[in-house]
């Protein structure tokens, strides 16, 4: 460099990024890897009692990160449908997912088992308590879920407060129908989600 200006490279073009090239021998510009790219995002302007996301499942990643973080007007539970690629309508049959849970307040604690076979939607089965500065947290790990040949799975991690309890819910589930799913919704059992509540989406390629 010379006061600042970088010799002897010609610009790049717009969006990309100086880097090291290949041989480590000097600088090139060139664009971001892609391996790990945010693929969608919503957040609530008002009160809802679903939030959809449509259509940020692709063949393109091989494995999904969901961040699901939402607030309740009531205390209610909160729960997952698959979006099918064939027609954008919901999938209501063969949820099936167990996980442990550990829970405690000011004065006790302990653990279960939690989860429930061929379920009509994926939910954790526990009320996150009406509040409007308590958010509950559900990260998703999604395996390939536009693989029509194959049926979705995805590990889960649930940080939530029922008004009682603090609890932790982490586990597997999948869905039993082989076909390919393009997105996902998330409904409340009565109530609605608080605006403020939102979905991001990270795609991830494992090469």
């Amino acid at each position: 460099t010379n006061a600042g200006a970088v010799d002897g490279i010609p610009i790049g073009t717009a969006g990309q990024f100086l880097k090291v090239n290949s041989g480590a021998t000097g600088y090139e510009y060139g664009a971001v890897s892609s391996d790990y790219v945010k693929v969608g995002h919503s957040e609530l302007g008002s009160d809802t009692n679903s939030i959809t996301m449509s259509n940020v499942f692709s063949t393109t990643y091989d494995v999904y990160d969901v961040y699901f973080q939402f607030l309740m007007t009531s205390t209610a539970q909160a729960y997952m449908e698959l979006e099918k690629s064939s027609d954008s309508s919901f999938q209501n049959s063969n949820y099936y997912f167990n996980s442990n849970m550990v829970y405690r307040n000011s004065g006790a604690n302990g653990q279960s088992s939690q989860g429930d076979w061929s379920y009509g939607n994926f939910r954790a089965h526990e009320n996150q308590a009406n509040s409007s500065v308590n958010y509950a947290v559900w990260h998703f790990k999604m395996v390939k879920p536009m693989e029509a040949s194959q049926e979705t799975r995805w590990l889960f991690h649930l940080s939530m407060y029922d008004g009682t309890y603090s609890r932790e819910l982490v586990g597997g589930a999948w869905n039993g129908n082989a076909e390919a799913h393009s997105g996902l919704k998330f409904t409340t059992s009565s109530g609605n989600f608080r605006s403020t509540s939102s979905v991001s989406v990270y795609g991830k390629k494992h090469a």
